[in-house]
């Protein structure tokens, strides 16, 4: 019988965005001798100007200059900056959310030894017919993949984890990741709750529930069914545009803590797609945000609208990039604090996860906070946000 045995790594993104080349990670096997070449290398960076999917993808469209305003704007950003949670007011900006981000693992290639496939987690759902055809529960492709003492997942119950194949191009999302010692044959691998492929030259959206009725409710890996990777800030991308003095290019995403749902049970759920394929809505009030839903900035804002709210140069970036891509609602999130938009986690221990982010951007997380969700910053204040629509998006309720 052979034993494998797996060590732990650093857990901290080290790598820079600059020319640094970053270090790739290798499991250790003292048991059998493999051949180097096909041993699973990995790391957690990316370089500042990469960014996932396509140019024509929702993720990476700026929203241009004459908007279609949801009809029932004025409304949602009232009841978004008035809604109360756990007994009080929402604050009345926008934040880096400090639970429920998740972890990128980038991997150098797939063909390596260290590949597994993914095992539906008992009693749930199952995975959605475009990951596992022939609904067995298990994932059609398998994934080049360490376990979570190595590459962790999110440290949340819900578990999210990406994987990222570079010579291939596929971007690999779980939900509830976990590592199974009880697989059959007395083999072990990973199980989850949520699978999902997307490729990285696609437009980042899913297929309407319409044309895959079976597992709609699994598609995604997130609450609207969008990539976890669409719209998450990476810390590279953030130095480079500050180093170069340019501009994130790309919506950024955000959760809520109540989002619509016209029912009170499962189904039907409503969402706008793209990107949203599915919801996981908790009230039936018409005028709360709908999942998939775009969120701008009031692009007449100026930088010295920005000097008297006291943002520094990096949330003047994201600021910018509100103004131009907006961020799309993805999840229902605690929202008491603040708006939460989703970062790239980059220790499985919260603590060090923000001490990393603020290593590299001082008070990074407050300064995020002084961007104002309503012009005084109260929730009596004027919202700052508007609900926009971008062409070709619609509005789904399924089933009916």
């Amino acid at each position: 019988m052979l034993i494998f045995f797996w060590f732990m790594q650093p857990t901290g993104a080290t790598s820079r965005w600059t020319e640094e080349v970053p270090t790739w990670v290798r499991l250790s096997n003292e048991a059998i001798q493999l051949d180097s070449d096909y041993k699973i290398e990995w790391h957690n960076f990316m370089p500042g100007d990469w960014k996932p999917f396509a140019a024509t993808s929702p993720w990476n469209t700026p929203i241009g200059g004459s908007p279609t305003i949801h009809p029932n704007s004025s409304n949602i950003l009232t009841y978004m900056v008035t809604a109360v949670v756990d007994g009080g007011p929402i604050a009345s900006r926008v934040r880096f959310s400090t639970r429920y981000n998740p972890p990128l693992w980038v991997v150098r290639s797939s063909d390596v030894m260290n590949c597994r496939y993914f095992t539906a987690v008992s009693g749930d759902d199952g995975y959605h017919e475009s990951v596992d055809v022939n609904q067995d529960r298990i994932s059609d492709v398998y994934v080049p993949i360490a376990p979570p003492t190595d590459m962790w997942p999110e440290n949340t119950d819900d578990g999210h984890i990406i994987v990222y194949i570079q010579e291939d191009e596929a971007i690999y999302e779980a939900s509830r990741y976990e590592w199974d010692y009880n697989l059959p044959q007395g083999s072990y691998g990973p199980r989850s709750t949520t699978f999902a492929e997307w490729k990285n030259a696609s437009d980042g959206y899913g297929v309407l529930p319409s044309t895959a009725p079976l597992t709609w409710t699994s598609q995604g890996s997130r609450g609207s069914g969008c990539p976890i990777i669409g719209g998450l800030l990476r810390p590279e991308e953030l130095e480079y545009c500050l180093a170069t003095t340019t501009e994130i290019e790309h919506a950024l995403s955000f959760g809520f803590d109540y989002t619509y749902k016209p029912t009170s049970g499962r189904t039907p759920q409503t969402f706008q797609f793209p990107p949203a394929v599915r919801a996981d809505g908790n009230t039936t009030d018409a005028n709360a945000p709908i999942e998939g839903m775009l969120f701008q900035l009031d692009p007449t804002l100026t930088d010295g609208d920005f000097d008297t709210w006291g943002l520094n140069a990096a949330a003047k970036v994201v600021a910018r990039c509100l103004q131009t891509y907006g961020m799309y609602l993805v999840d229902r999130a605690g929202a008491k604090d603040g708006w939460p938009m989703y970062t790239q986690l980059l220790s499985p221990d919260n603590t060090t996860h923000q001490n990393l982010w603020k290593a590299r951007f001082p008070n990074i997380f407050n300064e995020i906070k002084n961007i104002r969700t309503t012009d005084d910053g109260t929730p009596t204040g004027n919202p700052t946000f508007r609900v926009v629509v971008p062409s070709g998006q619609t509005t789904v309720t399924y089933p009916s």
